[in-house]
């Protein structure tokens, strides 16, 4: 899974950049690829999609090579490409590049075409990556490819999974952030509107959500400022809604707290893990929750516990409750009986549908510990 910086803005809410691939030290672009994304239908085999023009920038011949990977997107809209091996395939049966080799001559421009080789299934989204050798390492471009088929459905796909408020620091803008899922076979554009209602009841502002663009099963945070002229203590309530979506589990809403004259309660803490033995020898995860926030929370974990074989399992959890500035102690539950084996706890504390903190690691449990363990939370 490979990260890449992004503008945020174009067709997905992004447009992928230039990057290069080693030491850090300067470089100078040798290629230029135009244009960055192309979006098309391809609802049979023998369509085409381009052309992407290719221009070696520099003085001297140049090396290009091409190859595919599967495209996805972080929370903020920033594109991640996937080369690991299923992805990888994906992208080779779905498209095939008119080149994936070849050397330009000084000031040479060739055009790289895109031929559909098999006819997605809803939709399926990739990315090229076009690769030339430069001083410090490889400089790469990505040109985002967006094939969409049939067999979509015509139901609405996006789900609101959660909406709250933040602010970065006191006297700043609120933050309105909502969360959203796309569970469909393409991709789908996210908009709505969000109200904020006062410790009076009265509506004190609408402000609009999005738009953006959500690829199948990836979540998007849809931000939006809030910059009321006076911003009172009080409890608030945020209400979000998503357009064109219906039904009432498209409407969330959450109170915040506004504890002087422009600045928001914070709920901010730090998480770690540890390995410990019960009275029994059976190894179990201990999380230490410090609440850095200015108020007492009960933390809500989220417990996952992937096996060596990629099975996953969760559970959620309710720690006890932890003063301003304290630290404490919650014994995590196995998902599932404890068998022999390696496996990658992560743990995330969660407030409603936002992420306080992360934490990791990995056990590996020897056959002599391998028994049913519950588990439960404990201070």
């Amino acid at each position: 899974m490979l990260p890449v910086p992004a503008l945020r803005k174009g067709l997905l809410g992004l447009v992928a950049v230039a990057f290069v691939a080693a030491a850090p030290g300067p470089a100078s672009s040798s290629i230029r690829v135009s244009p960055l994304m192309l979006d098309g239908d391809a609802g049979h085999a023998g369509g085409r999609l381009g052309p992407v023009y290719v221009t070696n920038t520099s003085g001297q011949p140049v090396p290009v090579q091409v190859e595919l990977a599967g495209l996805t997107h972080d929370p903020d809209g920033y594109p991640v490409f996937l080369t690991d091996p299923e992805h990888r395939d994906l992208a080779i049966r779905s498209v095939r590049p008119s080149w994936t080799s070849a050397e330009l001559r000084a000031g040479e421009t060739r055009a790289l075409w895109f031929d559909v080789h098999r006819p997605p299934h809803g939709g399926v989204y990739l990315a090229a990556l076009v690769r030339t050798p430069v001083p410090t390492g490889s400089l790469v471009v990505a040109v985002l490819l967006f094939l969409r088929g049939p067999g979509a459905s015509t139901q609405p796909s996006l789900r609101l999974e959660g909406v709250w408020a933040e602010q970065e620091t006191p006297n700043q803008p609120v933050q309105v952030v909502a969360q959203v899922r796309n569970t469909g076979a393409r991709d789908e554009t996210a908009r709505g509107e969000a109200l904020l209602v006062g410790p009076d009841g009265q509506l004190q502002g609408r402000i609009h959500l999005g738009p953006a663009t959500v690829l199948p099963g990836a979540v998007r945070l849809l931000r939006a400022e809030w910059r009321p002229g006076l911003l009172p203590p009080g409890r608030y309530v945020v209400q979000a809604a998503l357009a064109g979506q219906g039904g009432a589990a498209q409407k969330l809403a959450a109170g915040f707290d506004v504890i002087r004259p422009y600045e928001l309660a914070r709920l901010a803490g730090a998480l770690s893990l540890a390995v410990e033995a019960d009275a029994a020898g059976i190894p179990v995860v201990v999380a230490s929750v410090h609440n850095r926030s200015s108020r007492p929370v009960a933390p809500v974990l989220e417990i996952s516990v992937t096996a060596k074989d990629g099975e996953k399992r969760s559970t959620t959890v309710r720690g006890p409750t932890v003063e301003p500035g304290a630290v404490d102690r919650v014994q995590l539950p196995w998902p599932a009986p404890l068998s022999a084996g390696e496996y990658q706890v992560d743990v995330e504390w969660l407030d409603g549908a936002r992420r306080v903190a992360q934490a990791a690691l990995s056990l590996a449990v020897a056959p002599s510990l391998a028994r049913g363990s519950e588990g439960r939370a404990t201070p």
